[in-house]
């Protein structure tokens, strides 16, 4: 199996290296394993965008960001451990990749336009209460989807198109954080339940989009 090591790989890296500059590695298709040098502290935009044979990669824990489309398109990668010292996922820092599970770190307060739209392996995720906005099409066309859960006390913003186009999403509970939910923000979905917890704004009657004929409507007090 190939392994490369970006601090023994010729580019002449060392492990005291905190930068590397926008789409470094971007397009690699011979990268399969890759570890990062342990002061490396930002991952750039579109660092290994299409990195197709990316199968596993060590981010250190001084890693604070992860750049606009970093890991777009990796359809080989099913996995990666976030360190819970990153604050920013950046957009489509995911899309398109081959994850199938992934926990958000305890410091991100948004999840980007497009952050994991497309992963279409993906089928559970637990959005953690730090987490208070979910932005435009954050996961659509996650079509493996089937258990979403947002921890009471979080999420507050569902933008347009969250999660559209996610077939196998059948339940749905929204906490009573939640105060503002997007137009079409379940388009294309087959909802059979949704249970609301007391929000003023999400009604059965608001512009969802989800084109649930037959949707049962939960509410708790």
């Amino acid at each position: 199996m190939r392994s490369i090591n970006v601090m023994q790989c010729g580019l002449g890296i060392p492990s005291k290296t905190t930068y590397l500059g926008e789409g470094a590695f971007s397009g690699c298709h011979v990268l399969e394993n890759v570890s990062l040098p342990g002061g490396l502290i930002a991952i750039p935009d579109r660092a290994f965008e299409s990195c197709i044979n990316l199968k596993s990669i060590n981010l250190s824990e001084s890693t604070i960001s992860i750049g606009d489309y970093a890991f777009a398109f990796c359809s080989s990668l099913t996995e990666i451990s976030i360190p819970d010292s990153v604050s920013t996922i950046g957009e489509g820092a995911f899309r398109f990749s081959g994850l199938e599970k992934v926990a958000i770190p305890l410091g991100v307060a948004k999840l980007e336009y497009v952050t994991f739209e497309g992963c279409a392996s993906l089928e559970k995720i637990t959005i953690p209460s730090n987490v208070k906005r979910i932005e435009y099409s954050a996961f659509a066309e996650c079509s493996s989807l089937h258990e979403f859960v947002m921890e009471d006390n979080g999420v507050n913003y569902i933008g347009s198109r969250a999660f559209d186009l996610c077939p196998q999403l059948k339940n749905i509970r929204i906490p009573n954080s939640v105060s503002t939910i997007e137009n079409n923000a379940f388009w294309r979905c087959s909802l059979d339940s949704i249970v609301v917890d007391n929000v003023q704004n999400a009604i059965p009657d608001a512009p969802w989009g989800c084109g649930c004929q037959n949707v049962q409507w939960l509410r708790t007090e």
